[in-house]
């Protein structure tokens, strides 16, 4: 996981080809209260109106990469 927004709304992952995927926080099985900075997700990926754009959102490590 990239980023997520100030306001907690939404975020964005870094898929593994290194491009930026948008994700809303409905979308975040767990909430995004769980999620952080450097954790690893799975996800669905599909054409949102704005381009990429991830679906179904599972945590799979809360690694963070702050220190």
């Amino acid at each position: 996981m990239l980023r997520i927004d100030p306001s907690g709304e939404f975020g964005f992952l870094e898929a593994a080809d290194g491009h930026e995927i948008y994700f809303n926080c409905n979308s975040v099985l767990e909430g995004c209260a769980n999620i952080a900075v450097g954790a690893h997700v799975s996800y669905a990926e599909e054409l949102g109106e704005k381009g990429p754009q991830a679906s179904t959102v599972k945590v799979l490590s809360k690694h963070s990469m702050r220190t």
